[in-house]
């Protein structure tokens, strides 16, 4: 339903933007400038068993922002992505082809 995001895409609010539009779902942008450590921290907290419930490394997650997405442009980027599953499909052979010759 919500992507969580961090790193050094959430510096451009127009690719955070997008990213809301292509998926159709909700960005929440968190201040923590590593949330992947942090979260793989917390589950190897939890393999190990110091860390019985995963709920409490919400705690040190703070939304700072919300990007919600345009349905118009969500509508678009679905047909456009219809288009590119098709011709990806008949192009496979051809990519192929192209990567024998780039690695010859």
């Amino acid at each position: 339903k919500n992507i969580y995001l961090s790193g050094g895409i959430i510096k451009s609010d127009e690719w955070v933007q997008l990213l809301a539009d292509i998926s159709g779902k909700k960005i929440m942008v968190n201040e923590t400038a590593d949330a992947s450590a942090l979260g793989a921290a917390f589950i190897g907290m939890k393999a190990i068993g110091s860390a019985k419930n995963m709920n409490k490394a919400k705690m040190f997650l703070t939304n700072v922002k919300t990007f919600r997405p345009n349905a118009a442009h969500h509508h678009t980027y679905k047909k456009y992505f219809k288009i590119y599953t098709g011709l990806y499909g008949k192009l496979k052979t051809t990519f192929d082809k192209i990567s024998i010759i780039n690695n010859e």
